[in-house]
């Protein structure tokens, strides 16, 4: 894939994201679920979190969506590492178990936000317009 430098975002333009997580059926679902959304533009997807943090420095995303359950570093070291870019991404965890204490760990990560993967395909749009209000238009 080929790395495509930050621009600035305005009102019109796409939510640049990085979709990360190891499990590939899940990585499928997840791209073919953004695909169906006009306001989107999925810039790359990673399987470890060593890609991924080479693929943010490298595409800069608007968005990240990591799979919390990822072996080292983990992903809240990972958070912590992607937060240091200029243009720092937001970070959505993904999580396996909807536990508070999962939901706790990626908000003291530096976490924008975390869904349950079994909620995913009801929970991922409209929290995309949470965090991107100024992007409902460009629907």
């Amino acid at each position: 894939m080929n790395a495509r430098p930050w621009q600035p975002v305005d009102s019109r333009a796409r939510i640049r994201i990085l979709v990360v997580d190891e499990n590939e059926r899940l990585l499928h679902a997840l791209l073919q679920l953004l695909s169906t959304e006009p306001a989107v533009d999925v810039v790359g997807s990673a399987r470890s979190l060593e890609e991924a943090i080479v693929q943010a420095a490298a595409l800069g995303p608007q968005l990240v969506l990591i799979d919390w359950s990822l072996p080292q570093p983990a992903g809240a070291e990972s958070c912590r590492v992607m937060r240091l870019h200029p243009v720092s991404p937001k970070i959505v965890a993904l999580l396996d178990d909807e536990d508070e204490s999962y939901r706790d760990s990626a908000a003291a990560a530096g976490a924008d936000a975390a869904v349950g993967k079994g909620r995913l395909s009801e929970a991922l749009l409209p929290l995309l317009d949470e965090l991107f209000p100024e992007h409902q238009q460009a629907k």
